[in-house]
């Protein structure tokens, strides 16, 4: 929210042109945001469109975050990270709540920017902790549903790819 101060932890990175974190301090922090945007607006302006004008003041700025986007990118494919491309689906609903069509949400390069940031702060955090040595909370996302994975691995099967299928932790196919 726009000019309220909002109590959080920060990894506070500087980076350097190759995208290569070069000092880092992770620190308590209060974020005071002076202009809420919205991924929308940002896709916008960098497709050419016309933005609200209280969103010029902070352009170099995301201009640099576009940059840094960018060189992150790179860095993460050169690493053999994997790029899935996909888009969100928002369903549309008539007055009675029913479901009348759907929609391709675009991905632009703000839920870009957002992405590659949130990679780099992940693997900083990640990498302070191990050479701490401290055990600490993290996400682990659950076993995808066995019948999903089937039939994923049936249409990838069907476009012609070949796949091996490996056990996974627990042993289990």
């Amino acid at each position: 929210n726009e000019n309220v101060d909002r109590l959080t932890k920060s990894v506070i990175m500087e980076i350097d042109k190759t995208g290569k974190v070069v000092n880092h301090k992770l620190v308590n922090s209060v974020i005071h945001s002076k202009k809420k945007m919205t991924y929308e607006d940002i896709n916008t302006l960098f497709d050419g469109g016309e933005v609200d004008a209280s969103y010029y003041p902070f352009l170099n700025d995301i201009k640099l975050l576009v940059e840094l986007s960018d060189i992150l990118s790179k860095n993460k494919k050169n690493r053999g990270h994997l790029v899935f491309e996909s888009s969100d689906i928002k369903v549309n609903f008539d007055d009675n709540d029913k479901p009348i069509d759907f929609e391709r949400r675009k991905i632009g390069i703000a839920q870009k920017i957002i992405e590659d940031c949130m990679i780099i702060a992940n693997e900083t955090v990640a990498t302070e902790f191990f050479w701490r040595e401290l055990h600490f909370v993290y996400r682990v996302h659950n076993n995808p549903d066995e019948l999903k994975l089937e039939d994923t691995m049936e249409l990838i099967h069907n476009l012609g790819y070949k796949l091996v299928r490996l056990q996974n932790a627990y042993g289990q196919k």
